[in-house]
């Protein structure tokens, strides 16, 4: 049977390559034009967004 604090240890091992997994992805250089169109995203208008007809 596996320790608490083994189980405790390998939770956090994984946790913490899955963060820096996302974090490698999001600064990777492919994935810089789209992340810089998608930073603006909460300042726009949502008027602007939507055409009425």
């Amino acid at each position: 049977m596996m320790n608490t604090s083994l189980l405790g240890g390998l939770i956090t091992l994984a946790f913490t390559l899955t963060f820096v997994s996302i974090a490698v992805w999001a600064y990777w250089p492919k994935n810089k034009a789209k992340l810089q169109a998608h930073r603006l995203i909460p300042l726009q208008d949502e008027e602007a967004d939507h055409v009425e007809g």
